[in-house]
Formats: C-alpha cells, sequence, structure tokens
C-alpha cells in the first residue's frame, strides 16, 4: 500500500513567493507495475535571483521523490530516491534563456556533464520557468520491488540549490530570503 505524503517543499523562502506551492500532484500505477508522478509546481523567483541570472550565473533545482517504509519501532525508512535536476541561466551575449534538465547532478560550468543531459533554449524567463514547473509521468519506483503488506509513503520535494550559487551570490540571496 503506497500513501501520498506531499510535505511538499516547494521552497518559498529560497524561491521568494508567496504563492509557491504545488498546483497539481497525481500518482498512477501503470499495468506492468511501474508508479508514475506527475506534478505541476507553482513559484515566481524574487527580485535578486533574476538579478543574479542578468549577470549570467546558473540557478540548479532539484525535484526529489522519496518512498519510504513505515516502521512503528524507528524512523521511516527510504526505500527509493528518484531525483530530476534543472539548471536555469541567461546567455547574456546571445540574449537568450537555457534549461538544462538531467535525472544525475548538473556540475557546475566548467566540470564535469552528467551522460543523459537535455537543453531547451527559450526567449523569456517566463518560457524557462514554465518549463521546469510541470513534470510528466515521472517514473518512480515499480511496486514489485516494495514489500507487500507494509505501508509506504510517497514524499515530493522541490527546491532551490542555494549550494551551487557562488560564495557571494549565495550569501546575498540567503540575506534576503531570511528576512
Amino acid at each position: 500500500i503506497i500513501t501520498s505524503d506531499w510535505s511538499s517543499d516547494v521552497c518559498s523562502s529560497d524561491l521568494a513567493s508567496a504563492a509557491a506551492g504545488l498546483t497539481e500532484l497525481r500518482t498512477q500505477l501503470e499495468p506492468d507495475g511501474e508508479l508514475l508522478l506527475t506534478a505541476h509546481v507553482r513559484f515566481v523567483l524574487a527580485d535578486t535571483l533574476e538579478q543574479v541570472l542578468l549577470k549570467g550565473v546558473p540557478l540548479h533545482f532539484m525535484a526529489e521523490a522519496i518512498v519510504s517504509r513505515h516502521r512503528w519501532y524507528w524512523r521511516d525508512r527510504q526505500v527509493v530516491r528518484q531525483a530530476h535536476y534543472w539548471r536555469l541561466a541567461y546567455q547574456p551575449l546571445l540574449r537568450y534563456w537555457r534549461v538544462w534538465q538531467s535525472d544525475q547532478p548538473l556540475a557546475p560550468e566548467n566540470g564535469p556533464v552528467a551522460a543523459s543531459v537535455a537543453s531547451s533554449i527559450y526567449d523569456s524567463l517566463q518560457e524557462a520557468l514554465t518549463s521546469m514547473q510541470s513534470m510528466q509521468n515521472w517514473r518512480i519506483v515499480n511496486v514489485s520491488d516494495l514489500q507487500k503488506e507494509r505501508r509506504h509513503t510517497l514524499g515530493f520535494r522541490f527546491t532551490l540549490q542555494e549550494r551551487e550559487l557562488p560564495r557571494s551570490e549565495e550569501r546575498r540571496v540567503g540575506k534576503e530570503c531570511r528576512s
């Protein structure tokens, strides 16, 4: 049995939007036993983050789905963790927005790149954000891999990864988000 724990962290402090949150979150069980997740996240970037992007500094985001097995005697045990990563950047010389996405962490600009990376180019920031705010039929787990007769919980989180920002920008963004 899988229950849903939509204690979703759409980190409104990170994204600095009062309206940050999930607009849709649903699961679907395929005939072959695959559990699929569809999520629509809505957020607006803070002015500080837009300024960081306009300087050419990319922002990194992560969506995470965790399946946990309930244990009455201890904390729940994490059974499956799936993550999806995005890097959003503005190309000032070409005046376009670019979104990279992968199921593996995206390295900084000069580091090694994840094996399976897709990228798209957009004319506006709003178009780029819209492409990141929707996840369709994301494969989480095959239910045959879960223990039968046990209760499982699916949790979802979408966050801005502040640790990927340069130190000076990390402090400035963090300071504004906490005030």
